[in-house]
Order: structure tokens, then sequence, then C-alpha cells
């Protein structure tokens, strides 16, 4: 997904954390990974989903009341996605949720892999970037890696931030073979 896609699906998440009790965020995540999966597997789901005649709040005897089964926070996510004509961001949805609750838990980290030891004004500098992006502080740990070739890869539970010129370069052969 974009950035811009990202950037959406991470203030729905941020809406629906500040939204749901504590004692069900839990849970909350756990739906929210099972919507992720039936979107992306089933497309029978995603059409139903896409339906306007579908009522995520007084389902249908004849559609089947899978709904009961979704707390109410993920179905009127659901509801406004579909309004605003943004369903996709249910891939990246769960992930985001994830994240920020990690982080209001003081469980994300993160691992900055280089090739070598960086300085400590640049880590500093890495650790800032990644403050900046999840708003708040993020213990971050240093791997040296050999088989990073220039730049820097940052892990997280969300997936790996590649900047090495491995990956450009990737980049770099896949745009040239599309032309």
């Amino acid at each position: 997904m974009n950035l811009g896609g990202l950037r959406s699906a991470r203030r729905y998440a941020q809406a629906l954390l500040e939204t749901c009790p504590e004692s069900e965020q839990d849970e909350l995540s756990r739906q929210l990974q099972t919507l992720r999966t039936l979107w992306l597997e089933l497309p029978a789901f995603k059409a139903l989903l896409q339906l306007q005649a579908l009522s995520l709040t007084h389902p249908d005897p004849g559609q089947g009341d899978w709904t009961r089964h979704f707390h109410p926070l993920a179905l009127q996510c659901l509801l406004l996605l579909r309004l605003h004509r943004r369903l996709p961001l249910l891939s990246d949805l769960g992930t985001e949720f994830d994240e920020l609750l990690a982080l209001r838990r003081g469980q994300l980290n993160a691992v900055l892999v280089a090739a070598q030891p960086m300085a400590d004004r640049d880590v500093a500098a890495w650790r800032l970037v990644l403050e900046q992006h999840f708003k708040q502080q993020v213990p971050l740990q240093c791997r040296w890696d050999s088989n990073v070739q220039g730049g820097v890869k940052i892990e997280t539970k969300r997936g790996i931030l590649d900047w090495t010129v491995q990956k450009q370069f990737q980049c770099l052969q896949r745009h040239l073979s599309r032309n």
C-alpha cells in the first residue's frame, strides 16, 4: 500500500484504539486480523462488503448473521471504510492497530541493522526518525551484519524498513523491467 494509504490506516487505527476500552483491545486486534485475512483471501467476502445494500448494523437474515461475531467498533469501522470507499485499508488496519497498541503498552522495539557500527550521532538521528514516525520514543537496538551493503534496515513487528543499496538496486531493476 502507498504511504498515503498507510497514513489513513494509521488514523483509523488510532481512532479505534482511542475509543476501545482497554479490556477489549486484544479481542478487537484479533478481529481486525480476521477481517484482514477475509478481505485478502476470500473474494466473496470482499464482494459482500462492497454491496451497498449490505447492512452491518441490521443484518438481513438471508445473508447470515456473521456480524454478531464482531466487535461493534470493528463493524463501525467497516461502515466508515465502505462509506468513504476505503475498504482496501483493511489490509493494513490490523497491523497499524497492533503497532499502536504495542507502542501504548511500551512493547514496540526496533532494531537498526547496518554493516558496521555507526557513530552515536547517526544512531541518534535514526532514533529521531522513529520518534517522529511513531509519535513517541521507540527503543532502538543496533545490530551489525556484514551482509548489509550500504544503508540500513530497521526491523519492527510491523516489518522491515529497508534503505540498503541492495533494496534500491532491486527497485531500480523492477522499474526498468516494467518499461
